[in-house]
């Protein structure tokens, strides 16, 4: 095989790493929107259980 020749194999073999590696970033860019909106969600929602849960105190201690 001829120098050349293994050069466009190894060209070819980049290039087919290159896609794979494009492909994987933005997955994973896709990924950590979804975490990132995930936790913004539960934040909220932490917040919404805080509120909840002094309500309760309140509540309860009216009762007493």
């Amino acid at each position: 095989m001829a120098r050349a020749d293994i050069l466009a194999v190894v060209e070819d073999q980049f290039y087919e790493i290159r896609k794979r590696l494009d492909v994987q970033l933005v997955r994973t860019a896709e990924l950590q929107a979804q975490i990132d909106a995930q936790h913004k969600e539960m934040a909220g929602l932490r917040e919404q259980v805080d509120l909840v849960h002094d309500l309760l105190k309140k509540l309860t201690a009216q009762d007493s």
